[in-house]
């Protein structure tokens, strides 16, 4: 049974969600492909679907390389920065992290922010 007096049931609800995370999977994938997205980008989007929060008003910051950073917008405290491509989170930082490792943080906030078609290869 799919539902119960007109409301869907659990296993209706939760069928529902896995082909809405498979859909969303697979369009992830496609867009690693068109972008470029390293292995862990992908992997961070793909698990981010399912457990992103709800957001209060962020200010986002679009940047040249298609990417953009998302943060609380002002009067919020910034507690977190976000890299998103196409609705998509890529990375994601609290603001605990950066306190306890600012330099390797920031590199990789700033790395995160370029298009990885730019990224300078190690020789």
């Amino acid at each position: 049974m799919d539902n119960y007096l007109g409301f869907p049931t659990k296993k209706a609800l939760e069928a529902q969600a896995a082909k809405e995370f498979k859909a969303l999977e697979k369009i992830a994938r496609k867009k690693a492909k068109e972008y470029g997205w390293a292995d862990f980008e992908l992997s961070h989007a793909i698990g981010s679907i399912e457990d992103s929060p709800s957001r209060p008003t962020e200010t986002v910051i679009k940047l040249p390389s298609g990417r953009e950073i998302h943060c609380p917008a002002y009067p919020e405290p910034c507690s977190y920065v976000r890299i998103v491509q196409d609705q998509f989170e890529l990375a994601y930082w609290v603001c605990d992290e950066w306190q306890e490792d600012p330099a390797n943080v920031m590199g990789a906030i700033i790395g995160a922010m370029m298009n990885p078609l730019d990224r300078a290869v190690p020789n």
